[in-house]
């Protein structure tokens, strides 16, 4: 029974990054955090023999923040934005665009929270939303 093609797939991901990130204290009661994320990203497939099929690479950099307030010495506001890559997928053998590899997916992060810790109870509360993208 024929089934088409050769049913085969190896594929190899490959992330290397750099990142910094800092915190600052603005005032005694705000503070914010930056950082930048630097990315080499690398998706090849590969045939039975080994030889490669499709390559992709992508050196992206990604930021993050927040800024965190204190209300109190134990209880802290905050709102933070991350953007975060992830690996994105490649098409089967049996679709047009086949042995095509997809480029990474990037979500974006959005959160605010209140953070307490006291020296019986601590607490955490936060509202988060992620937009990511589509293959």
């Amino acid at each position: 029974v024929h089934i088409g093609e050769n049913l085969f797939r190896h594929e190899r991901t490959t992330q290397t990054a750099l990142y910094a990130s800092d915190t600052v204290q603005i005032t005694p009661r705000l503070s914010a955090l930056l950082g930048l994320r630097y990315t080499q990203f690398r998706d090849r497939v590969y045939n039975v023999d080994q030889s490669v099929q499709a390559d992709y690479s992508a050196n992206p950099v990604t930021p993050t923040g927040a800024l965190m307030f204190k209300l109190d010495p134990d209880t802290t506001v905050y709102a933070s934005y991350v953007e975060a890559l992830q690996q994105g997928g490649a098409s089967s053998n049996t679709n047009v665009n086949y042995p095509q590899t997809f480029g990474p997916l990037k979500s974006k992060q959005y959160e605010v929270g209140l953070k307490a810790d006291h020296r019986n109870w601590g607490a955490n509360l936060a509202l988060f939303r992620i937009d990511q993208g589509y293959e």
